[in-house]
Order: C-alpha cells, then structure tokens, then sequence
C-alpha cells in the first residue's frame, strides 16, 4: 500500500516576506543616479534634434545599466559568505567586550569584495562600531574582523543573529542577509571596589580565627614544609628553610584551616520594597567586590545564595571556582525565603574554620539572631547595606575615615 505524504506548502507572504528579503536596498547614491537617468531621459523626449535626443537617451540607458551591472554583481558578490562568531564565555556589565567574526568564502572559485558585517543590537547590547569592514575575501579563503560592544545588564545574554551587507562593484545597490547564530555569554555583574582597609581587615580575621581554632583543638603538630603561596599566613613561613633555598617556605600546620571564606548571599526584601531593583544590584555588586578581593589574595571562597532554590558552592582555591562564584552571583535574584530559614544550612555546608561573611539587606543584629549559636557568630562577618558605611562605599569607595574602620572592626569582632 502506498502511503502519499502530503507536500506542506509555504504560504504566500512568507513566501513574499523572503523574496522582499533578497531584493537589494537602494544607496543614497543610487537614488541620485536614478533620479539623474530619469531627468535625462525627460530631457531626451523634450529634444527636437534627433541625435542629441539619442545622446541623451543612450546616457540614461548607461546609467540604468550601471544599476543593472550591480544587480548582478551585488548578488553574486554576497551569497555562498558563511560567517560565524567567537566570543568569550563570560563578560563583566559595562566592560568593553570584543566579538570576532570570521567570513570564510570556501565554495566559490572567485573572490568577494567591500563586505559589512553587523550585529544586531538588543536586549540591551551596545555596539561601539557601525560595521565591522572586510575590504576582500580571497576565493577558498577567509578573513577576521571585530566589533566591540557593552553588556550593561548582568544575567545570561545571547548573540541571535547578525547581518552581512554589500554594496559592492558601484556603490548603487546594497544586498544584505541576516545570519543567524546563537551564542550565550553569561554577564558578570559589576564589582563594587573594596577599599584597602576593609580587605585588611577581611584577611587579619580570617588569620586570627584560623590560627586560634587549631590551637583550641590541640592541632598543633607540624607535618611538613611546602613553598609560600599567594593568601598563605605569613606568620608560618620558616625562616631557616626559607634562607637556605632562596624561596619563601611555610610550616604546614596539622588541622589549620586558615584563609577559607564562605560569602552567605541575603537577598530576601526585609522592607516589602521589592520595587527598589537598584538595592538589590548594589547588594551583588558588593558581593562581586567581596569575591574578586578574597580571589586576588588567593583565599579559598564558597558561597550560598537562596534564589528560587537553594544554591551552594565548595570552598576552593583558583579561577574555576571563582568563575562559579560569579556566574552564580550573575544569576541572583530577589528571594523570596528569609536568611532565618535556611541560614543553618549554609553554615552547615561550610567547610571547617571557614570565615562566614553574610551580604544582607537586614540589620546586623537581625543576622546574628539567625546565627546558630554564639561560636558561629564570632566567626561571622556581616556587611550590612543598612551599615552607613557599607552606603558611603556607593558613594565615596575610597573611604578612609576613621569612624567607618571602627564600626566595621565591631561588626567583625563581635
């Protein structure tokens, strides 16, 4: 038995919709070299003399064959060009971007000319440049172009398509095609600055509190030397050994566990002032401060963040878990489940002798009533965006004075 499988036809407009597509668009100078031909040509049937009628009418007809030239050429110039884009992963809000595109001419036995190439704006993206210009493409080869654009906004973006366009051999005709691709960049959010006395203060801590919790455990034993890295505690480097190789050696301490911080990311809306989004960038660009500071000391960093879902990421080391961190903070969102409700299990996902740092719209003293037991809250630090200081770092990141040290210092030392 035969089975006819039906022919799905396209409809008429889009049928018509892509035939519009391929016509060319024309130039401003195009449309003055068809204004010109028609005014001869008007001239032409207003002459009496039938050889300048003909000079006339043999002018319009070579301008008019100008524009037939380049509708050929125009056309043949810009079909077969397979274009493709490379671009980062990762991008950071307001940061020049650079998006490469390569235009490869690989099925055609000639080669193409005066190409443009344009990313199509949206969602926010901002391109420095009209076009990308490629002046020749050699047949079976290809060329590289760039364009550098701007991500204001944080989140997951995706490149759809561009659009290639010629105006090639006259500069008459432009014939264009759109080229759809998709690439996803995932936008870091904006990194508030963190000021030098609040990064001293973070690693003094985070010394302190490592040295003091294997001494109370009785866990001083020393079982080896290995070199000094970045975000060790300097105060363990063996000096002898040190002298003897040329090269900074550290002790390593049995059960110390300095230099790990775990970052615990608030963002349930305390006031029912869910409409105030810039609070919320202003929290994660904090927190995005926070981690690039702990990442360029070399410190271990963790995170917990309560979004949608409950969110977690394991202390370590390097930039792959840095790049997590900030792809999480990236994807943060106003939550709608208070720190009080899942604050225990962040503190309970931290690695032991972790250093707790809470980012909160809440109070200080709110947070710490979250905190389960008074051990866990000498190790916590909490930066407050209610604190005056945390609000002067918007306003004046290079804040030096004294007052705002010692009311950061009592945060972090109680």
């Amino acid at each position: 038995m035969n089975i006819e499988t039906p022919v799905r036809q396209r409809p008429f407009p889009a049928i018509l919709k892509n035939i519009v597509r391929l016509l060319p668009a024309p130039t401003a100078v195009g449309v003055i070299y068809l204004i010109v031909a028609l005014l001869v040509y008007l001239q032409a049937s207003r002459e009496a003399d039938d050889g300048v009628r003909n000079l006339l009418i043999f002018a319009a007809s070579g301008i008019a064959a100008l524009h037939a030239v380049s509708l050929i050429l125009g056309w043949l110039n810009i079909r077969n060009i397979n274009v493709t884009r490379s671009v980062r992963g990762y991008a950071r809000a307001g940061s020049p971007l650079a998006i490469g595109f390569t235009l490869r001419n690989k099925r055609r036995l000639f080669g193409a000319s005066a190409l443009r190439l344009r990313e199509e704006e949206h969602g926010g993206l901002v391109i420095r440049e009209s076009y990308a210009p490629a002046a020749w493409i050699p047949a079976r080869g290809e060329r590289r172009v760039q364009l550098h654009g701007l991500l204001p906004k944080r989140g997951m973006f995706t490149f759809t398509e561009m659009q290639l366009s010629s105006a090639f051999p006259f500069g008459m005709l432009r014939f264009s095609c759109r080229v759809k691709s998709a690439s996803k960049v995932c936008v870091y959010p904006r990194s508030l600055p963190i000021p030098a006395w609040l990064g001293e203060r973070l690693l003094r801590v985070a010394h302190h509190h490592g040295e003091s919790l294997a001494s109370t455990q009785g866990e001083d034993e020393i079982y080896g030397i290995r070199e000094y890295r970045t975000g060790d505690n300097p105060r363990r480097i063996h000096w002898p050994t040190t002298a003897r190789l040329g090269s900074p050696m550290l002790l390593e301490m049995e059960g110390r566990q300095d230099m790990i911080f775990r970052l615990i990311l608030d963002t349930y809306d305390y006031d029912n002032q869910s409409a105030k989004g810039p609070e919320l960038e202003r929290l994660i660009s904090l927190a995005a401060g926070v981690v690039e500071e702990l990442h360029r000391r070399g410190m271990a960093i963790g995170m917990s963040h309560h979004g949608n879902d409950y969110l977690s990421l394991a202390e370590e080391r390097g930039e792959p878990v840095y790049h997590a961190a900030m792809e999480m903070l990236a994807g943060a969102q106003r939550s709608a489940t208070p720190l009080s409700q899942w604050c225990a299990q962040a503190v309970g996902d931290a690695a032991r002798g972790a250093r707790l740092v809470v980012l909160t719209g809440a109070s200080p003293a709110q947070v710490r009533e979250f905190l389960p037991g008074p051990a866990t809250s000498r190790r916590t630090a909490v930066l407050s965006m209610r604190d005056l200081d945390m609000i002067a770092l918007f306003t004046n990141p290079a804040l030096p004075e004294q007052s705002a040290r010692d009311t950061l210092a009592l945060l972090l030392e109680e």
